[in-house]
């Protein structure tokens, strides 16, 4: 592990270490990433999928002493952590929400991989990363107070990360002025693949950024063929602008 993203991990969980807030998921650890972080660095294209913060589904042990644990190990060191991240789709990943995502990557060529992987062939392996906070809470983020949102609040670190990650393309699934917070957008027209508004839209940036309609927490729930008609158009721009590397 280089020591610029050793750095960023103790970030998170130094910062984790010091939020209180009934609503934080006990025994949790802060889920910086989700996936092979090594194997999206050797991605020709790199792809991030963009949330606001994890489930308390994914510390399904907690609530449930059968359950089966998505991180083997849980300890708040910087090797530790890293090696939880990594194995996380390999391990036991949470497919109510990823297995949506998946399917979208897979129309731009790309996986997680691991079990959410839904097929061979894809030419690039995709990282999950949560904007406003890395911190797991119950209940989910559209049913936070004001207060409690606040509390857990990692933006600044979110931020860093996005940059050190330095993605090609972007999906987020959120409301849209996340989307705009996040990804910077707020200056930036939708371009000339603009689809079907507020459902499914592609700003061009610094990056490649694809907005997609949300409905109850199920991210790009748009009919399949709006959705194949949208990601196709994706595809061809994320072509065109590799090509300009």
């Amino acid at each position: 592990m280089e020591k610029q993203l050793e750095d960023l991990l103790n970030k998170y969980i130094a910062d984790f270490n010091s939020k209180q807030c009934y609503a934080v998921v006990p025994q949790s650890i802060p889920i910086v990433w989700f996936g092979d972080i090594e194997a999206y660095f050797k991605s020709q294209v790199k792809i991030v999928t963009v949330g606001l913060n994890p489930s308390y589904n994914e510390f399904p042990e907690v609530y449930n002493l059968k359950a089966l644990p998505r991180f083997k190990d849980k300890t708040l060191k910087a090797e530790n952590l890293h090696s939880s991240l990594n194995n996380y789709f390999r391990y036991n990943p949470y497919h109510n929400y990823f297995d949506r995502f998946e399917n979208c990557l897979n129309k731009i060529d790309a996986t997680y991989g691991g079990k959410t992987n839904c097929g061979d062939g894809f030419s690039y392996v995709a990282l999950h990363i949560d904007f406003h906070s890395a911190i797991a809470t119950k209940p989910v983020f559209s049913q936070l107070s004001e207060t409690q949102i606040n509390s857990i609040d990692q933006r600044p670190l979110f931020f860093e990360l996005l940059n050190y990650l330095n993605p090609d393309t972007v999906l987020m699934s959120n409301a849209k002025e996340y989307f705009f917070r996040a990804l910077n957008c707020y200056n930036v027209s939708p371009s000339k693949s603009f689809f079907y508004p507020n459902k499914f839209e592609i700003y061009e940036n610094e990056r490649l950024n694809i907005y997609g309609r949300n409905i109850t927490g199920r991210p790009f729930n748009i009919k399949k063929e709006l959705l194949a008609d949208g990601f196709a158009y994706a595809k061809k721009l994320q072509e065109e602008r590799n090509g300009r590397k």
